[in-house]
């Protein structure tokens, strides 16, 4: 049974490139020193929060089961592995199903450096991973569904 523990990453290094690389490597958060401590502390909060919230519940939606305890989450009873940013981002979009979700909305909500994503692919290369690993065929969503000029709604493929 392992369990997955949010990372903040705390470094001198402020390229934009840089932040990115420690986003995308899987930190749930990046701050770049000096920092005030009152900060570091709030952010610890806020990703525990987002890590921690239902944790004993399990989730079944469609062909996908979240074990929300464990984090382990099961394809058709096959285990996938997912980054921490694919489980958070699968969960926020599980929490909100049939919901249009804005770029905006789900950036704010799993990222708390939105710079860093208003102008990279990244964001866009996550919700591709894990349309990867979750949708029978990722070039036509049945889970996740891009709302042109929306966002993103999530909801159960009709059943065949």
């Amino acid at each position: 049974d392992h369990k997955q523990m949010p990372v903040i990453m705390l470094t001198a290094r402020d390229m934009v490139s840089d932040r990115v690389l420690g986003l995308e490597s899987g930190a749930d958060d990046y701050m770049i020193k000096p920092f005030e401590p009152i900060e570091l502390i709030a952010r610890i909060k806020a990703c525990l929060r987002r890590t921690q919230a239902d944790t004993n519940e399990i989730v079944e939606i469609g062909h996908i089961r979240i074990d929300r305890g464990s984090m382990i989450v099961s394809l058709d009873g096959n285990q996938i592995e997912l980054t921490p940013k694919e489980y958070q981002l699968l969960n926020l979009f599980v929490d909100h199903e049939k919901k249009v979700l804005s770029r905006e909305f789900i950036k704010r909500s799993l990222w708390r450096d939105s710079q860093v994503y208003s102008w990279s692919r990244v964001f866009d290369v996550h919700i591709q991973h894990l349309r990867q690993k979750i949708e029978p065929d990722p070039s036509n969503p049945a889970y996740i569904k891009t709302i042109l000029g929306a966002g993103y709604k999530f909801e159960i493929p009709d059943k065949k």
